[in-house]
């Protein structure tokens, strides 16, 4: 029997339930009409239909004919022969169709399995060649998208060949995909085994993990490298960029930032960046600082303001309240005080910015800068002290210029009372007296005009020792009770080339800061010593170099100083004392005295344990000047014309007198311009020009140009306190007060000089 159409035999499929049973019916008919014709052989008839049943049907159908054919042989048969009913027979037919419907159940059971195992194999087989399909596609889409991304990729195995390459990782290092496939990356690029590469390389395959790397790689590339290494059955799947443009970039940047740092550290700028609304500040290293907190102070409203000063506070917080309103301008500028949390050093700030609005008119940000500006109000500070200290020095310059001329007057009749009295004289000591107190008050007024920069230095031959003895007096009361002074002069001590004036001037000074530094009194010690200085005592003391030095050391026994103080101690206006108890130009003096004189000076000192300044003077080696002569020298007669113009009249006729005495002929006047017109009118010969430089209508200067007009080569001799006004040659000068001797001297140097061709000394 065959199969159906599908090739399937139908002992194997199972038809509708009803047709099953409709035909077990059908066939239970056709077995009793066969069973009738065959009647001899009684069950051979039921036989084929009760299997046809079976196999048609299955269990169910089977069953029901079977049982048909049973109550047909049983109520249907009854001309069937004695004992054709038997037990035996009837089991027979019974087992036959039962078990032929069972095994024909089996049968269409498994037929059933397998048509469905089949469906299923067919449907997984078309799955598949669907998945085949969608992989080829995505290969495709893949193969696509690597060849298109901009990324570099490449595909290592384990031998590290390339396996793939897209076009732009062929790109990156300027070859073709066909130059790399198959090459082993370490023949390709040898510098990569001992880089950051290999390294990435070898760390993701052996660790099985991703590693990123990023390195810059030699010649011949010349570029940096961003690498995403993955570990992959085949080896190692690799994507990399080029990232010199951003290296670069960020390079640029960072430069950039580095030179904004310079700039802000070598400026002191510090800023800071608020946003009120959320209350978050930002403040840099610098701007910290100016505010004298620690580092690890949280950056907030409340420190910032908690910083500044307590009596600039409540003006700077309403300064920055009232910019953070749109009606403001927004601009930002103010001056304030701050105060360092850890040394309550008092800081002057400047700050600056601008203060930006949102769309609603509130303040969301406020950027800006502070500067440190202490230094700046500190020389506000000097240079109003400096303003008042000029105007002092005026004051004392214009007193000191009237008292030089009452001086040239008390001095220049002194010594001319002096020259007209016998040895003997009982006058004579008086006399004598009022012209040394007249010296003394010389040389005070002298310092005072130093102290207005009025004074000319005018170094001579010096003993440091002469001068330090006949200052002492002056220190002993200077210092007061309560401190010794104690002077050793060494007699080995040589001659120095100085201001004699300045040199008090510097021994007046160190000896006050010492009285300073000793308020419940002490020891001050003054000496003198000579020393050759080798070049290993030049090199460790500055300013020094190979020779003889004197040497004054300046020893107390007071407080002493810190390293800070002695890093400043010379600076002009700097000073320890309080407010309104120093000017701070005491010992910036003495550096430029001692300076001005080419010696140097050197500073020991600790706190607690005094301080000693030593003073190298190099020693010149000559003799020293002699001191002036208390009387005129003898001169000749002379036979000379002389224009004298001085407005004081007590100087002009003292003046007058001293070189009428001396056989001048004197032609007097009170000013300038008197002066010139006297020349003008005047029809003999003058020989001298002698005038004071300060005078009112015209002064000293306008009228020695004018007389030079006047009268052409006629020598000129000014006379004053004053270095500010000094002339160029050929005109000179005699500084006020000055002696009969001193006076003819320098006359009678000028005419004899102008007879005998030769230039004067200035």
């Amino acid at each position: 029997m065959t199969g159906d159409a599908n090739g399937v035999p139908f002992w194997s499929r199972r038809p509708p339930r009803a047709a099953g049973y409709a035909i077990a019916v059908v066939l239970s008919i056709v077995a009793q009409t066969a069973r009738s014709i065959l009647f001899p052989l009684l069950l051979v008839p039921y036989v084929p239909f009760l299997v046809l049943a079976g196999a048609i049907g299955g269990l169910g159908p089977g069953l029901v004919a079977t049982l048909l054919c049973t109550l047909e042989w049983i109520y249907i048969s009854p001309h069937v022969p004695a004992g054709g009913q038997s037990v035996s027979n009837i089991a027979a037919l019974v087992a036959t169709g039962v078990i032929t419907s069972l095994v024909f159940e089996a049968l269409k059971s498994e037929g059933e399995r397998l048509r469905r195992a089949y469906r299923d194999l067919a449907a997984v087989h078309g799955e598949s060649r669907m998945a085949e399909e969608k992989l080829g596609a995505a290969h495709r889409n893949m193969l696509t998208i690597l060849e298109s991304i901009s990324d570099g990729f490449s595909i290592f195995d384990r031998e590290w060949r390339y396996t793939y390459v897209n076009p732009a990782a062929a790109r990156m290092v300027h070859k073709t995909p066909e130059e790399l496939l198959s090459k082993k990356v370490w023949d390709l690029w040898p510098h990569a085994w001992e880089s950051p590469f290999g390294e990435a390389f070898r760390r993701a395959v052996d660790e099985n993990v991703p590693v990123r790397v990023e390195a810059y790689y030699p010649e011949p590339l010349n570029a940096w490298f961003e690498a995403r290494c993955y570990p992959s059955p085949e080896g190692l799947t690799l994507f990399f960029n080029d990232v010199t443009e951003r290296k670069r970039a960020e390079q640029e940047i960072r430069e950039s930032q580095e030179r904004i740092a310079l700039v802000m550290k070598a400026t002191g700028l510090g800023t800071f960046d608020w946003f009120p609304q959320t209350g978050r500040l930002i403040w840099s290293d610098s701007g910290r600082a100016h505010l004298g907190l620690p580092a690890d102070t949280p950056a907030s409203y409340e420190n910032f303001l908690r910083a500044v000063h307590p009596a600039d506070r409540d003006c700077v917080n309403d300064v920055i309240r009232s910019v953070l309103h749109r009606d403001h301008s927004g601009h930002y500028e103010a001056e304030y005080r701050t105060v360092g949390h850890d040394n309550q050093a008092v800081r002057w700030v400047s700050a600056w910015g601008t203060v930006f609005f949102d769309k609603d008119g509130v303040a969301e940000r406020f950027l800006g800068m502070t500067l440190d500006i202490t230094a700046r109000k500190r020389l506000e500070e000097q240079f109003r002290q400096a303003q008042k200290l000029e105007s002092v020095g005026r004051l004392a310059g214009g007193v000191a210029h009237d008292f030089n001329n009452l001086l040239t007057v008390i001095m220049g009749y002194g010594q001319m009372l002096l020259g007209d009295l016998r040895a003997e004289d009982p006058m004579r000591e008086a006399l004598e007296e009022i012209a040394h107190a007249a010296a003394r008050a010389e040389e005070l007024t002298r310092q005072l005009l130093a102290f207005s920069r009025n004074q000319a230095s005018e170094p001579k031959n010096i003993r440091l020792n002469d001068t330090l003895s006949n200052f002492e007096k002056m220190l002993g009361r200077l210092l007061g009770e309560d401190v010794s002074l104690r002077i050793s002069l060494s007699p080995e001590v040589g001659v120095i080339r100085a201001d004699p004036g300045q040199i008090e001037q510097v021994v007046m000074n160190l000896a006050v800061n010492a009285r300073d530094a000793m308020p419940n009194g002490g020891r001050l010690a003054i000496e003198t010593s000579a020393i050759l200085a080798d070049e290993q005592f030049a090199e460790a003391h500055f300013g020094l170099s190979v020779g003889h030095y004197v040497v004054l050391t300046v020893s107390d026994t007071g407080v002493g100083m810190s390293a800070d103080v002695k890093a400043h101690i010379f600076e002009p206006f700097f000073t320890t004392k309080e407010k309104g108890k120093g000017t701070g130009l005491g010992l910036s003096t003495v550096y430029g005295i001692v300076r001005q004189a080419g010696a140097a000076i050197a500073l020991y000192s600790e706190v607690g344990h005094g301080t000693t300044f030593k003073i190298f003077f190099p020693s010149v080696g000559e003799p020293a000047d002699s001191p002036a002569a208390m009387t005129p020298a003898a001169f000749p007669q002379a036979d000379a014309t002389i224009l004298l113009a001085e407005d004081e009249p007590k100087v002009r006729l003292y003046t007058q007198r001293i070189l009428e005495r001396q056989g001048y002929t004197v032609l007097p006047a009170a000013d300038g311009k008197a002066a010139l017109e006297v020349a003008r009118r005047h029809e003999g010969k003058i020989d001298l020009l002698l005038a004071d430089i300060i005078m009112p209508v015209m002064g000293g200067g306008e009228l020695a140009r004018e007389f030079a007009t006047a009268r052409p080569g006629v020598p000129v001799l000014c006379m004053s306190g004053y270095t500010d006004q000094l002339l160029p040659p050929p005109e000179h000068l005699i500084q006020k007060p000055f002696t009969a001797a001193a006076l003819l001297s320098r006359i009678h140097e000028l005419l004899n000089a102008d007879k005998n061709g030769r230039p004067p000394r200035n």
